[in-house]
């Protein structure tokens, strides 16, 4: 048991305890709170350091607009010093900015100008700015509000802001030379047109007397005419129909390249336009001694919808390049029905030769326009080079292309394959719409109608050798007045003639 002595002594022992816990208490505060302060001072410093390091200008300003702080980048930016910028609002008219379309800002349509006045922040604002040297300085702005926590109004807004004026300097630079570069583009298109659209008419122009030549030589070889006149009719021919050759080459091109080639589908026998593609090209086979042989799968004898002017044009032009570069042996047509990926039916024709093959370097570049495989190549066989790629560009208008497969030494398998649907409303064996039967023509009272002489003179002749009696008006209006005399049993119509075209004057005809 404690008695009295003891329970005092234990009073003061534990009134000591409670002083020593009071004082390490208020020590621990104390220790506390200088803890906080040197952390929050290290804090403050540590955002000091980083406000005045950084790159983007840093402005804050007060509701009425004033700048109450600002850092180094901000100084740098806007060429000013520290007393320069303190005090100074947006709305003090010595500042001279400018938007992006070069208009001025107004005091109020400053980014800090709108967040004061709506508490809502404000971001990516181009601006130029004149500094005091003269210098015009581009910036990107954005505003932000900093509000009161209890209250919730706009104490101060705090600007940020970035140099642009190298990256706008570089956009407009590049944007001048885009521009530049569309006007040279520009003109380089409106000259290729014309280089086309001349190309266009020079063919056209030249294609029409050397097909009066060839028709005039053709009548003059159904007249008596001794062998050395045969001999230079031949060879007229024969010139006559290489650079008619050339000519629709030339004329073909230019129409691709300006996007003036329009495919017409029809139903089409293709068996019968196989046979005469190689019965077109037979006598060039035997001139040279070669043998010619067509292969037709039984399932093409159904009529095909294809432009067959078009696919005849395709098959030509492969066979004129087999049986150019094919001095022995023969050629090969080669045609079988295909299923493209889509189910779509199709159609592949071949044209081997036994030529001497092309090199591997030289698959693509000869279908390319104006290519040969060497130079020496177009000394030996003459040609511009535009045959196999007007056909792959005639083949990829009609949904297809034309691939190649060659062993040098061996000769090349030229192979088109189009898109060729069935004609579901022609029964397999039918001839095309446009075919009749042949039967022994009548003789006819013919109006030929053209402004060309040598036209007129070409086609009367031809008329009047196969028995038809033709009559000759030189234009619309000439045609309109002899019609009104008289009829006739066909009307032949130039299509292209001065003052009245061929569709005007039938329209006149007709009302």
């Amino acid at each position: 048991r404690f008695n009295q002595r003891d329970v005092q002594r234990l009073e003061k022992v534990a009134e000591l305890i409670s002083a020593f816990l009071l004082q390490r208490r208020t020590a621990l505060r104390a220790t506390r709170a200088a803890t906080k302060t040197g952390e929050e001072r290290q804090r403050h410093n540590l955002h000091q350091l980083i406000y005045e390091a950084i790159q983007e200008g840093v402005n804050v300003h007060t509701p009425q607009g004033g700048i109450i702080e600002t850092n180094p980048a901000c100084l740098r930016i806007l060429g000013l010093t520290r007393d320069q910028m303190l005090g100074r609002a947006f709305s003090d008219p010595r500042w001279r900015t400018f938007k992006a379309d070069g208009s001025p800002f107004l005091a109020d349509e400053y980014p800090v100008a709108i967040t004061l006045r709506t508490g809502l922040p404000v971001q990516n604002v181009p601006m130029g700015i004149e500094l005091p040297s003269g210098e015009l300085r581009w910036i990107t702005i954005n505003a932000v509000p900093l509000c009161n926590p209890e209250t919730g109004e706009v104490e101060y807004g705090v600007v940020t802001m970035k140099d642009v004026t190298a990256q706008r300097e570089a956009e407009l630079q590049l944007s001048a030379q885009n521009a530049e570069l569309g006007a040279a583009l520009a003109a380089a298109e409106k000259a290729n047109r014309v280089k086309t659209d001349f190309m266009g008419v020079m063919s056209h122009e030249l294609r029409t007397p050397m097909n009066a030549v060839l028709s005039c030589a053709n009548l003059l070889s159904q007249t008596r005419l001794d062998p050395a006149q045969k001999r230079m009719l031949g060879v007229l021919d024969e010139a006559g129909r290489q650079m008619l050759a050339l000519l629709n080459d030339l004329l073909d091109l230019s129409s691709l390249n300006a996007d003036k080639v329009r495919i017409d589908p029809q139903p089409v026998p293709l068996v019968r336009l196989i046979e005469d593609a190689a019965v077109i090209w037979s006598s060039d086979v035997r001139a040279k001694g070669l043998t010619l042989s067509v292969r037709i799968d039984p399932g093409l004898r159904a009529p095909r919808m294809v432009d067959s002017s078009r696919l005849l044009q395709i098959i030509g032009n492969l066979l004129a390049n087999a049986i150019k570069f094919t001095s022995e042996g023969g050629v090969t047509i080669q045609a079988w029905p295909e299923k493209a990926k889509g189910g779509a039916d199709r159609i592949a024709i071949e044209v081997e030769d036994t030529g001497p093959g092309v090199p591997a370097e030289a698959v693509e570049r000869i279908f390319s326009a104006f290519e040969q495989v060497d130079v020496s190549s177009r000394r030996r066989h003459g040609g511009l080079g535009l045959g196999l790629h007007v056909a792959r560009r005639l083949a990829n208008a009609m949904g297809g292309d034309i691939t190649l497969e060659t062993m040098p030494g061996e000769g090349s398998r030229f192979t088109v394959r189009i898109d060729a649907p069935i004609a579901q409303d022609l029964p397999a064996g039918d001839a095309s719409p446009n075919d009749s039967a042949q039967t022994e023509a009548e003789a006819r009272d013919v109006l030929c109608v053209d402004d060309n002489p040598r036209n007129l003179f070409v086609i009367s002749a031809m008329l009047r050798a196969a028995g038809h009696s033709t009559t000759e008006c030189s234009s619309g209006a000439e045609a309109l007045e002899v019609l009104g005399r008289r009829k006739f049993d066909v009307i032949m119509l130039d299509m292209v003639m001065p003052d009245m075209d061929g569709l005007e004057t039938l329209s006149r005809l007709r009302t």
